[in-house]
């Protein structure tokens, strides 16, 4: 529970500590978290508010003009929505007493344990979202999070914590959803935001994922007084410098390691036997092009396997699983971006995204072919 000081407790003593957010867009202070739940708990258990405008009264002087990042628990947001009548918001109202905008205010909603119903939470959202806030779901990374419920919320803001972060350097797993969650940053249009950077590593981590906002010691530390901005505070210039050396180094490489297994590939003279309906491949002239294949199989031209898997097993071996014989994959997103390659040019061989495969606990990219009209042959390959 939070203790508020003694309302005689001089204003020049009372300062919120504010945590700078950074914009990668512009590479500048976005706005500022407020370190410690003083806004909420005030109001929402109608605790004495001296704390709470003192803190504020100090931002006012300063002509405080940045968002705002103030914190709430699932719990505190329903109880608002359920103790509000039509539009009128204890939340709301406390904002516009204060002079402050509910648009440059970002509610960063902790839903940590997800005892709460969908529903019940989905109405509060969304009724904040009416009032004028934006959404930060906050979380991610200190337990599994149910995805179900992400997509529901629909939240302006994800927020990733320094434990994900942490965790993203040592699991191919966490890098998958990561990648999940870079991808579905794109589809939608909601912003991703990394907290608690301390390390270039964890940086660059975040600028791969497409991070729209930063925070971390790393960049700037936190404040006890909010001092007018002399124009725009800038992200360290040669953070971002040392990222895009770091990219264009992963790029040339990755041009490389494409380049010589496509030139490989042209090279190799794929054999192949058709047996009644199935396909048997010379999978040892295919293996022994590059210790990163993984696996390769062939489907028919509307995506149907013809051919077991041919998956690699240690260094030089390899074992043929017919389990997958006759299923279908064209349901893959991948089947028919392989077919749109084909369309433009049949000889060619053609490349994937690079994706996260489960079975195999690896990052892969898939070249493929048409070969012999309408046969498909695709060639996993790990790319890490």
């Amino acid at each position: 529970m939070l203790t508020i000081p003694n309302p005689s407790i001089s204003s020049a003593k009372i300062a919120p500590t504010l945590i700078p957010i950074y914009s990668v867009e512009d590479q500048s202070i976005f706005g500022y978290e407020l370190k410690e739940n003083l806004f909420l708990e005030n109001i929402l258990n109608e605790i004495d508010n001296s704390f709470f405008n003192l803190a504020f009264s100090k931002l006012a002087e300063s002509k405080f003009q940045n968002n705002i990042f103030i914190n709430i628990s699932v719990e505190e947001l329903i109880t608002d929505f359920e103790n509000s009548i039509g539009l009128h918001s204890k939340i709301k109202k406390q904002i516009s007493d204060l002079g402050l905008k509910s648009e440059n205010i970002f509610l960063i909603i902790h839903d940590r344990n997800g005892n709460q119903r969908l529903d019940d939470l989905l109405t509060a959202v969304e009724f904040a979202k009416e009032l004028g806030f934006k959404i930060v779901l906050d979380g991610l990374g200190e337990e599994a999070y149910n995805l179900e419920r992400l997509a529901a919320l629909k939240p302006d803001i994800i927020r990733i914590n320094i434990s994900f972060l942490n965790k993203s350097n040592q699991g191919r797993e966490f890098k998958s959803i990561l990648a999940y969650l870079s991808d579905l940053s794109l589809s939608t249009g909601l912003a991703l935001f990394f907290e608690g950077i301390t390390t270039e590593s964890q940086l660059h981590i975040a600028l791969n994922s497409g991070t729209r906002f930063l925070q971390g010691n790393l960049l700037g530390e936190e404040i006890k007084e909010y001092l007018p901005l002399q124009g725009n505070v800038k992200i360290r210039k040669e953070l971002f410098e040392t990222f895009h050396q770091y990219k264009r180094k992963k790029i040339t490489e990755e041009i490389s390691f494409e380049t010589k297994l496509l030139d490989s590939l042209e090279a190799t003279n794929i054999i192949i036997k058709k047996i009644g309906s199935n396909v048997l491949i010379d999978a040892q002239s295919i293996f022994k092009i590059s210790p990163a294949i993984k696996r390769v199989y062939i489907t028919e031209w509307d995506g149907t396997q013809v051919s077991a898997y041919y998956e690699r097993e240690g260094e030089s071996g390899f074992k043929e699983n017919k389990s997958s014989l006759d299923k279908n994959w064209s349901y893959l997103p991948f089947f028919y971006k392989h077919v749109k390659k084909a369309f433009r040019n049949q000889e060619q061989w053609h490349m994937s995204e690079p994706y996260f495969d489960h079975s195999l606990n690896e990052k892969l990219i898939v070249f493929s072919k048409i070969i012999e009209g309408r046969l498909s042959i695709f060639i996993d390959i790990a790319c890490e």
